[in-house]
């Protein structure tokens, strides 16, 4: 398993509605972009910038009565699932239980209560992408990006004059019309 680092989140400033939460390997090569609403990536940002205000959303209340049980020891495993992408589990160690939970509570929880997050070689692989440090840029895989925003990525590169990225975006737009399409025939 590859242990990952929280390296930040933020709002999407071309965006009304996406945020980014940015986690990495330890060795700093690659970055694991998981895309939410703002408002989620800046509810992470304002509990790392103020871990000792009292907070009663259902994630604080989990995160006091997990902390609580000290006889518990948990971790986060995130998952790749190919044509659905990314799922998360919380993992009671000495059990081997396994809960799933969104990606963005689970992420919280690991920062209130210290819970490494691991992933396999294969999510690495697959849904990574190189890190270059910082997070003025981030990289963000194109099939993880929401439709309305791969139709902006789609415009900016034409605008731009990246016909050869532009034409991989439109593939993945037809791909996933096709999709649907089908989906919606059976």
């Amino acid at each position: 398993m590859v242990k990952l680092v929280y390296k930040g989140s933020f709002a999407i400033a071309e965006s009304v509605d996406a945020g980014v939460i940015a986690l990495t390997n330890e060795e700093e090569t690659r970055v694991l972009t998981i895309l939410t609403i703002p408002e989620v990536a800046m509810k992470i940002k304002d509990y790392e910038q103020h871990k000792d205000e009292e907070r009663i959303g259902a994630v604080d209340v989990l995160a006091k009565i997990l902390k609580e049980d000290d006889a518990a020891r948990y971790e986060i495993e995130i998952l790749g699932i190919k044509g659905v992408g990314l799922k998360t589990k919380l993992v009671n160690v000495d059990t081997d239980r396994s809960y799933l939970l969104q990606i963005e509570d689970a992420i919280l929880l690991s920062l209130m209560n210290g819970y490494e997050i691991l992933t396999s070689e294969e999510v690495i692989k697959n849904f990574s992408t190189p890190y270059e440090g910082g997070m003025q840029r981030v990289a963000i895989p194109i099939l993880t990006l929401p439709d309305r925003l791969l139709e902006l990525a789609l415009q900016r590169a034409v605008e731009d004059e990246k016909y050869e990225d532009a034409s991989y975006i439109r593939d993945e737009i037809k791909r996933r019309e096709e999709k649907a399409k089908n989906a919606n025939k059976l």
